[in-house]
């Protein structure tokens, strides 16, 4: 049996169920048992904790998988996630204390315009103290919709333990990833930690702490007892800053991919190095986009930065994805795939239908399979990378397509690329009943 790695990428609902899409297609061909770790960022970590709070994903069986997960894809069809009545009520308490300060400045006295000022500015500090609740208040909206089965919240050590969910966050003091798991946690400049028992659906707020959308996670050190940490200038600080994993690493590989250097370090975990590394990438690049808005003075210019930031993620995305298509071309190299959302299933089986080669003849068989609905896949592919990566409910039409797409692209290409089962192609509908 292979060790296999899925590596699933950030990108809002979309991903969870993009990658979820993938998920089922593992464990309808029994591959799930050969699976050793999952490691996540921002939206594929809320699907990946759920697997991983549902635990045994290796000794999964088809009825049972899709039974099981079906909370999930109905959440997400359904519900905000950051959506509960605490969420509401601290919007509302935002908004009112905000008019209130306002009020009470300008309208409630007869002071100076600049004495006015001086005490709006004053009051405005523990209301921004308040502000920046949003990221825990959102946490505990995760946890209250996904991750409290029984009213109860999961901590990291009550998830599957037999292989490794790893939750990517970014570590802002160092630029680099923090890794959360049911067995440990770690950070390349603090070394090795215990999970200090933390709740699983803090672990996923940190890993899809979206800048601008929420403020970023922090977290106490004391908690993880910290060991064996390098390149660190001076002791463990008290407080670790973390923000969305997508930030370092959007494709959730780096995990996988240092796994054997990074088992080195602490060989009592027994961490598995891969054979094949799965990467499941929800990320879409950037589009045509008009940018007239950027002629309006100063918040113009705002939106030159974020457009300037996407191009330069979308070019160091697009070209980490040529480096990895080249290091699984290579026989010495490890072995893997891309479930890129971007494509078609029909794209990777045409590409490798000539010839008299082992791909080539599995990818005529795919293409087959497929039959002439390439056109009806590439409406549905344009369809889904537009999907916003938002945390927003998707509705089950949006949902089902998803992870239809998710499942099939995941099938063409692993069998293609893999020699991994190939399977009949279920039929929307049975998507469409998962998520309603």
């Amino acid at each position: 049996m292979a060790k296999i790695a899925v590596a699933l990428s950030g990108g809002g609902y979309r991903a969870s169920l993009f990658g979820l899409g993938a998920l089922l297609y593992l464990v309808d061909v029994q591959k799930n048992r050969e699976v050793t770790s999952i490691s996540s960022v921002s939206g594929g970590s809320i699907t990946n904790a759920y697997v991983a709070q549902l635990k045994e994903y290796q000794k999964q069986t088809s009825t049972t998988f899709w039974k099981n997960i079906k909370p999930l894809p109905q959440t997400i069809a359904q519900k905000t996630l950051w959506s509960t009545p605490l969420t509401w009520a601290y919007l509302l308490i935002l908004i009112l204390s905000f008019f209130a300060i306002f009020y009470i400045s300008f309208w409630s006295n007869s002071w100076s315009w600049w004495g006015q000022s001086v005490e709006f500015l004053a009051l405005l500090i523990p209301w921004f103290w308040l502000f920046q609740q949003r990221g825990v208040v959102a946490g505990h909206a995760f946890g209250s919709n996904l991750f409290s089965p029984g009213g109860k919240p999961t901590t990291l050590e009550e998830i599957e333990q037999e292989i490794d969910h790893v939750f990517c966050s970014t570590h802002l003091n160092a630029g680099e990833h923090f890794y959360f798991s049911g067995r440990f946690v770690y950070s390349y400049r603090f070394g090795w930690g215990k999970t200090g028992r933390l709740p699983l659906h803090v672990a996923v707020q940190a890993s899809a702490a979206f800048p601008l959308g929420f403020p970023p996670r922090w977290l106490r050190t004391k908690r993880f007892h910290f060991e064996g940490g390098k390149n660190r200038p001076g002791p463990i600080p008290a407080l670790v800053t973390l923000t969305d994993g997508g930030v370092y690493d959007n494709m959730a590989d780096q995990w996988p991919s240092g796994v054997e250097k990074r088992s080195s370090t602490k060989t009592d975990l027994n961490l598995k190095v891969p054979d094949i590394l799965v990467i499941v990438n929800s990320s879409a690049g950037l589009t045509w986009s008009p940018v007239n808005r950027l002629k309006v003075p100063l918040l113009g210019e705002l939106l030159a930065l974020v457009r300037v930031i996407s191009v330069m993620f979308d070019n160091s995305a697009s070209l980490r994805m040529q480096g990895l298509v080249r290091q699984f071309m290579d026989p010495q190299g490890l072995r893997g795939a891309l479930i890129n959302i971007e494509q078609s299933p029909c794209k990777i089986p045409k590409a490798f239908a000539r010839g008299s080669s082992p791909e080539a003849e599995r990818a005529r068989t795919v293409m087959k399979l497929l039959g002439d609905k390439e056109s009806d896949w590439d409406e549905i592919t344009a369809r889904n990378i537009v999907v916003k990566t938002t945390l927003s409910k998707l509705g089950s039409d949006v949902s089902a397509r998803l992870m239809y797409h998710g499942y099939t692209l995941a099938m063409a290409n692993l069998h293609v690329l893999l020699d991994f089962p190939l399977l009949d192609i279920p039929v929307l509908e049975k998507f469409k009943r998962l998520a309603s």
